[in-house]
C-alpha cells in the first residue's frame, strides 16, 4: 500500500510539470493590459450594435459609442505589439475598429436624413391603400434627393455631368 501523501515515483517539484503552462515566454500572449482594453472594446461594441437594432433616437448615440470603442481597440494594438503570434487578434480588433468607426459614420447619416425618415415612416403608417404606399415611396426618394442637393451646396460640391 503507498501512501497517498508520498512524493509519486516520476513526479518533481518544478512547476513546469504540474501540468500546461499559461506563459510560454517573454512576449507571448496577451498583456493584461491589452486583454482590459480589449474587454472594454467588446462591451463598447456590443453597446454600438444595440443601439444600431434599436434605431433613431437612441442610435444616435453611436456617434460617442463607436469612436470611443475605436480608440480602445487601439490602444489593446498598441499595448499587443511586442506579443508574437497575435495575428488573428490583430486582424480581428483591426476590423472591430474600421466597424466601430462606420457605426459613427452611420449614426451621424441617420441624423442627416431623421426628418425624411420620420416624414416616411408617418406616412406609411397613414397610408391605407398600394397607391398611397406609392405615394410615400416617391416622396422619400423625392425628400432624400432634396436633402443630398442641400448637402453638396452646402459643401459647395458641384455635379460634373
Amino acid at each position: 500500500m503507498t501512501d497517498p501523501d508520498a512524493p509519486q515515483a516520476g513526479a518533481s517539484d518544478s512547476p513546469s510539470s504540474a501540468g500546461p503552462s499559461h506563459d510560454d515566454g517573454p512576449g507571448t500572449g496577451i498583456p493584461p493590459e491589452a486583454r482590459r482594453d480589449l474587454r472594454i472594446f467588446v462591451v463598447l461594441m456590443g453597446l454600438t450594435v444595440l443601439l444600431y437594432a434599436l434605431a433613431a433616437p437612441w442610435a444616435y448615440a453611436m456617434i460617442v459609442t463607436g469612436p470611443v470603442a475605436a480608440a480602445f481597440g487601439a490602444l489593446a494594438l498598441w499595448r499587443s505589439r511586442r506579443a508574437k503570434g497575435l495575428v488573428g487578434f490583430r486582424v480581428s480588433v483591426a476590423v472591430g475598429i474600421g466597424l466601430s468607426l462606420f457605426s459613427a459614420l452611420v449614426a451621424v447619416s441617420f441624423m442627416m436624413f431623421a426628418a425624411v425618415l420620420a416624414d416616411y415612416s408617418g406616412c406609411m403608417e397613414r397610408a391605407v391603400s398600394q397607391e398611397a404606399q406609392n405615394a410615400c415611396q416617391a416622396d422619400y426618394e423625392q425628400g432624400i434627393n432634396d436633402r443630398l442637393e442641400s448637402l453638396l451646396e452646402r459643401f459647395e460640391v458641384s455635379e460634373t455631368s
